[in-house]
């Protein structure tokens, strides 16, 4: 391949391997790396999230069960309705997301979701 093939062949070959690391960096480690380095990069501990999300999880450094942010494969949360949202009828329409806590809860759980919405800023979407 010579010339202008092997320039675009280049090209696109850069741009598909620029493409790829990008989604790749778009995955989020759970656990920290740090902690277990071994699990970083297990696919059942990989979850895929946009960049906002995963730059925001990875400031974050929760020292206990409370403070970290809900697993999406290891969190049963279906056991009942937690998460509402008010409709802000202004110009744009906007919702208000909050956690409603169902009495099966413990404070601990409840805290959690709360702190999850905390900290990917959900109401400021």
């Amino acid at each position: 391949m010579r010339g202008k093939a092997a320039t675009q062949y280049s090209y696109f070959n850069r741009e598909r391997r620029r493409r790829e690391q990008e989604a790749f960096e778009q995955v989020v480690v759970p656990r920290f790396r740090e902690l277990n380095p071994l699990l970083a990069v297990v696919p059942y501990n990989l979850i895929p999230c946009c960049s906002d999300c995963n730059k925001a999880k990875q400031a974050e450094a929760p020292d206990s069960w409370e403070l970290e942010t809900i697993h999406s494969y290891h969190d049963m949360l279906d056991d009942a309705v937690w998460i509402k949202a008010e409709v802000i009828e202004e110009e744009p329409v906007a919702f208000r997301f909050y956690v409603c806590r169902p009495d099966t809860w413990t404070n601990e759980k409840y805290n959690r979701e709360k702190n999850h919405l905390e900290v990917f800023k959900l109401n400021e979407l």
